[in-house]
């Protein structure tokens, strides 16, 4: 028989929400995963948030941020998936 090993970055990304997107005032996670790492940056690398999750659901309050692109990642140790975050006006 064959051996399938699951992919735990699928399961593990696959369920986080994260809207709006673009964004104006918050940008929300939901189903995060307890005990990852959250860092939004903008294009440069600049670090603008850096927090690990404690619960299930965060907001980012990105009022202050210049309109343009921004990365988030979010890591557990394991893995790591980037999303692409537009900031508007």
């Amino acid at each position: 028989k064959d051996i399938v090993i699951a992919n735990k970055e699928a399961d593990i990304f696959h369920q986080i929400e994260i809207f709006p997107n673009p964004c104006k005032d918050y940008l929300i996670l939901n189903n995060l995963p307890e005990n990852v790492q959250l860092t939004l940056s903008d294009l440069n690398g600049k670090i603008i948030h850096n927090i690990s999750s404690t619960t299930s659901q965060m907001i980012f309050d990105v009022k202050n941020l210049n309109p343009g692109f921004y990365l988030l990642n979010i890591n557990d140790l394991q893995n790591t998936k980037t999303w692409l975050i537009l900031k508007v006006d």
